[in-house]
C-alpha cells in the first residue's frame, strides 16, 4: 500500500515526499499536473532535486513512486476510471500538501485547497480513509 500525497511538486510537498522516501521507506502515489508522463517526471524532479540526488530519485521513481497525472480541482482528479480505481485501491493514507498559488502576489499568502469530495470516506467506500 502507498501514501497518497498531494502537492508533491511544491516546496512543502517535495520536502514531505523526500522525507517519506528517505527516512520511512514509504511508497507514494503522487498526483502531478502534467500533459504527459515525461512532463510529470520532470516536474517531480524539479521539486525533489533540493532534497534528493538524481540516482536515488530515479530508483524511487522505478520502485516506490507511482505518478497519477491529474488535477486536484477536477472531479476524480481528472483521472480515467482505471487510474482512479488504481489510486483508491493502492492507497492506505493521505497527506494533503497542495495549495493554490493562482493570483499569488508578493506578500500574499497561499491558501490550502479544500479536500475534494471524491475521497471522503463515505463516498468512495474504501474503508480506512
Amino acid at each position: 500500500m502507498a501514501i497518497f500525497l498531494t502537492g508533491s511538486t511544491g516546496y512543502i510537498g517535495a520536502h514531505v515526499a523526500a522525507n517519506l522516501l528517505n527516512e520511512h521507506g514509504a511508497s507514494l502515489n503522487l498526483l502531478v499536473r502534467a500533459r504527459d508522463a515525461h512532463e510529470a517526471e520532470d516536474r517531480l524532479w524539479r521539486g525533489l532535486q533540493l532534497h534528493l540526488d538524481f540516482k536515488p530519485f530515479y530508483e524511487y521513481l522505478q520502485t516506490r513512486i507511482r505518478i497519477f497525472r491529474g488535477d486536484l480541482t477536477s472531479e476524480r482528479f481528472g483521472l480515467s476510471t482505471d487510474d482512479y480505481d488504481r489510486l483508491v485501491h493502492t492507497t492506505d493514507s493521505v497527506i494533503h500538501c497542495a495549495a493554490s498559488l493562482r493570483g499569488h502576489q508578493a506578500g500574499a499568502r497561499s491558501r490550502p485547497l479544500p479536500w475534494p469530495a471524491p475521497l471522503q470516506p463515505r463516498q468512495h467506500g474504501c474503508g480506512g480513509w
